[in-house]
């Protein structure tokens, strides 16, 4: 980040659970803004007295400190592993006496559940939890481990996260529990030392199919369109969001070509005819392919065909709200299959 001469001074103090000044660590800051994603390329150390200094443009801003457990050597466990996070709003004027008090890494622990009648995944020990950062503030995965009986535990996660839109074989995500919510939805802050326990992440077997036939302006089917299904509740036009998809079609590739004698000819001696054979090459009917959203969510959406679509449109309610005239409203319900004609839209 490019600081001008109108940076300010921010100064405080990291202190441990006991309210004494961290031994040293460092910091990692992040700016908050709703038009970018910073994953925090600058920062600073924290000196011996626990005391730290930085000069940072005016601004929002997420400050995350590390520091580790006095006497501890090598390769540290997760418990001894410190940080901190706190905001701060930055003008010309100076800050001073921030403190950021440091406490052991959170960790999330529960139990994968599956509803349906297909077999679970059989590759248990290749599967992961990532979580998904908002376009506002940042989140930090940490380390996840999946048992055979379907427990998981996830070590050092912090910042705000969402839970992902995880999917293997037929099997989705429906609803993450915790205290008797589901949490899938919601933005999770996850604080210095939290313990989530319990908590239940469970898929389902029955998605539904949502197959397009779309046709152009010469009402000619057609397999190049951005389809985009969205939300009619606009609440759901975060990001992200299981509730606002795109699919572009993938080319059908060319089938092979087969060959057939031409009227009158030999189909073993060659063509008097110099670098001819005697047949004719003729390409093989393409196979039907179905293009289809798999999985989405129950609920009331809108859905569109469009000729182009901005790179990263889909996130900007903005732009979504510009399609909401015109599209097509449906309602999907679970394991519900159905097929929806669309006439591609001029994106002008």
């Amino acid at each position: 980040m490019l600081l001008d001469s109108t940076a300010s001074v921010v100064t405080g103090t990291v202190v441990d659970a006991k309210g004494q000044p961290a031994s040293g660590g460092s910091l990692q800051v992040r700016r908050l803004s709703s038009e970018f994603r910073d994953f925090g390329g600058f920062g600073g150390p924290i000196l011996p007295d626990g005391t730290f200094k930085l000069k940072l443009a005016p601004g929002e801003y997420e400050i995350e400190a590390h520091g580790i457990r006095p006497g501890s050597v090598g390769t540290m466990p997760n418990e001894d592993q410190l940080m901190g996070l706190t905001a701060v709003s930055v003008s010309s004027a100076p800050v001073s006496d921030l403190t950021i008090y440091l406490g052991s890494a959170a960790s999330i622990s529960g139990r994968w559940l599956f509803e349906g009648d297909s077999t679970p995944p059989s590759d248990v020990g290749q599967l992961r939890i990532y979580f998904s950062s908002s376009r506002e503030v940042i989140c930090r995965s940490g380390r996840s481990e999946i048992a055979a009986d379907w427990t998981f535990h996830i070590d050092g996660p912090s910042g705000t996260c969402m839970w992902p839109q995880m999917a293997t074989g037929r099997w989705t995500v429906k609803r993450v529990m915790y205290d008797d919510a589901d949490i899938l939805d919601r933005p999770l802050k996850l604080a210095p030392g939290q313990r989530m326990r319990d908590v239940q992440v469970v898929f389902s077997d029955r998605r539904s199919e949502l197959t397009l036939q779309v046709t152009d302006e010469h009402d000619i089917a057609t397999r190049e369109y951005v389809a985009l299904v969205f939300s009619r509740d606009r609440a759901k036009w975060t990001d992200p969001t299981r509730f606002v998809r795109v699919y572009v079609p993938q080319p059908v590739p060319p089938a092979p070509a087969t060959s057939r004698p031409i009227a009158g000819t030999s189909t073993t001696a060659p063509s008097p005819v110099a670098g001819t054979t005697g047949t004719t090459a003729v390409a093989a009917p393409r196979p039907e392919r179905s293009d289809a959203f798999i999985g989405l969510p129950p609920g009331d959406y809108y859905i569109v065909a469009l000729d182009d679509l901005a790179v990263e449109g889909w996130r900007d309610p903005a732009v979504l709200e510009t399609f909401v005239a015109g599209a097509r409203s449906f309602t999907v319900g679970e394991d519900e299959k159905m097929t929806i004609s669309l006439k591609r839209r001029t994106i002008r």
